[in-house]
């Protein structure tokens, strides 16, 4: 290859490469993307929220209360069981 053709061979390359990086005008279609996805997004946190509540309560994060729950409970089961061993009753 001739140098002269190598020479404009790298300068048809670099305008394509140009024309190919230059930013592109799609503004109506990328308006109209961008409002589906706000519309898609709102969608699916409307989803989530539905379906949390049909979960109904997260009892692996509640897990630390029911155990001091228990604890309780055996606690006021053992004070009452002492009570009744000592002849005292509790009249509600």
């Amino acid at each position: 290859m001739k140098p002269e053709g190598l020479i404009v061979s790298k300068l048809k390359r670099a305008s394509r490469r140009t024309t190919r990086d230059a930013p592109q005008f799609y503004e109506p279609r990328v308006e109209v993307a961008l409002l589906a996805l706000a519309d898609a997004l709102v969608g699916c946190q409307m989803l989530v929220r539905f379906m949390t509540a049909q979960q109904g309560p997260d009892w692996a994060e509640s897990a630390s209360l029911i155990d001091a729950a228990e604890a309780d409970f055996a606690k006021a089961g053992a004070w009452l069981d002492k009570r009744q061993k000592k002849g005292v009753h509790h009249h509600a």
